[in-house]
């Protein structure tokens, strides 16, 4: 359910009125290797289930951050991508990602979303 802010004034007039960034809004853009990258915001949902599929591994900061990252995506050079059921599934889609698109995805996420890492993990080595 999405929460909607409403300021009413004296006069019983609504203000103004905020509402959360839309889940189901996809973003797209061109990576460094031409191909077409859709994604979109996490729900709640997929995020405990990504955690389900790290286990143990979920306890670093850094791969629970990767592994968001690579879900959110819903294209990849016109395939669609689904959620992953299993961890080599995962670990699959992160390889097709490789870093340099991950980042870039990273940043337009956080940009589209009002977000920022708040792991300050980096996705870039060095």
């Amino acid at each position: 359910m999405s929460e909607v802010q409403v300021t009413i004034h004296s006069d019983g007039a609504a203000a103004s009125a905020t509402a959360p960034p839309d889940p189901k809004r996809v973003i797209r853009f061109t990576d460094g290797r031409g191909r077409e990258v859709a994604f979109r915001r996490l729900t709640l949902s997929r995020r405990l289930h990504v955690l389900g599929l790290l286990g143990e591994a979920g306890d670093s900061d850094i791969i629970q951050y990767y592994a968001m990252i690579a879900c959110s995506v819903v294209e990849l050079a016109g395939d669609p991508i689904p959620l992953p059921a299993s961890r080599l599934q995962l670990d699959a889609l992160l390889d097709r990602l490789e870093e340099e698109t991950l980042a870039e995805i990273a940043k337009r996420y956080g940009e589209a979303f009002n977000l920022t890492n708040r792991q300050g993990a980096s996705l870039k080595k060095g």
